[in-house]
């Protein structure tokens, strides 16, 4: 017993040396820098800075995450953006072009019907129509190109530079926090640990901004995509009933079905009976013979 407690008292006693040499160390190292202070007060400061730097540590974390999250919405609104594209089978870089141009024959020819005097107003209506139809085309094309820029620049720049400032701020409260601990003035120690909770506190703000706003934004443009995607479907189908295409590979004209021909029937020709040939040729010999005994009548008289 008596040899356990005194190997207890020596393991003690030299565990309380290398404490006190240490914190010896650590305080002629403040003296000669000029660091003096409330070591007792410092401890309070590195307690509490402790656990604010492992939060902030998880937020980062937590903040990384959604760059594998984001890639896979950004990814959805491409692939939706290239369907939509290669099922209406356009050219987009010539497609404006195109439109234009029917838009500036469709103003040609309602421009020619007023001038002419052609009071066709069904056909100026459905003119107008179709111009009203390419314009809102036009636009939305605008709109879906501006919305697949945005998104690129939501996830490649915006939050990619939100990361960044995120592990800048990790880094920063790092520093710090190895500052605090070897730093014996409890003044120091407190504005390394004001330092290390606005760092704390800039990350919180940037996880906020990504789980709301930049979230948020995703999201809309999504809801976005889709409602542009049905309204261009839906434009492209109304045009094309008019004639009007913008597809690169112009659909085959429809052949119209084929009309059956009648059969003519054969044409029977009515044989005329021989006793009507007779009777017609009897009466013109009468009348012949009638004309010749008249016009011989003279000679036979006097000869």
């Amino acid at each position: 017993m008596e040899k356990a407690l005194f190997k207890f008292f020596k393991q003690a006693i030299v565990v309380l040396v290398i404490s006190l040499g240490y914190a010896t160390f650590i305080f002629s190292q403040d003296i000669d820098q000029g660091n003096v202070g409330n070591w007792y007060e410092k401890l309070h400061w590195w307690k509490k800075a402790k656990p604010k730097y492992q939060e902030l540590v998880a937020s980062v974390k937590r903040i990384k995450k959604y760059k594998k999250e984001f890639a896979a919405k950004q990814s959805v609104i491409v692939s939706t953006i290239h369907n939509l594209i290669d099922s209406l089978k356009i050219d987009n870089k010539q497609l404006i072009g195109k439109i234009n141009h029917y838009i500036s024959d469709m103003d040609s020819k309602i421009e020619e019907s007023y001038n002419e005097g052609i009071e066709d107003a069904k056909m100026v209506d459905q003119l107008s129509e179709n111009k009203k139809n390419l314009e809102k085309l036009k636009q939305d094309f605008r709109l879906l190109d501006d919305l697949g820029a945005k998104v690129n620049e939501a996830i490649e720049d915006i939050l990619a530079s939100q990361i960044q400032r995120a592990e800048t701020y990790e880094e920063q409260a790092m520093n710090k926090l190895e500052l605090l601990e070897n730093v014996l003035d409890d003044k120091k120690a407190k504005n390394f640990y004001e330092e290390i909770q606005n760092n704390a506190e800039n990350i919180l703000s940037i996880e906020e901004y990504i789980q709301g706003s930049l979230t948020g934004y995703l999201n809309q443009s999504s809801i976005r995509l889709n409602q542009l995607t049905h309204e261009i479907e839906s434009l492209f189908q109304q045009l094309e009933n008019q004639k009007i295409y913008l597809s690169e590979v112009t659909p085959e004209p429809e052949e119209e079905p084929e009309v059956e021909s009648v059969p003519k029937k054969p044409i029977v020709k009515k044989e005329i009976p021989s006793s009507i040939f007779s009777t017609i040729a009897s009466f013109f010999s009468y009348i012949v013979n009638s004309i010749w005994n008249i016009i011989s009548y003279p000679f036979r008289l006097f000869f």
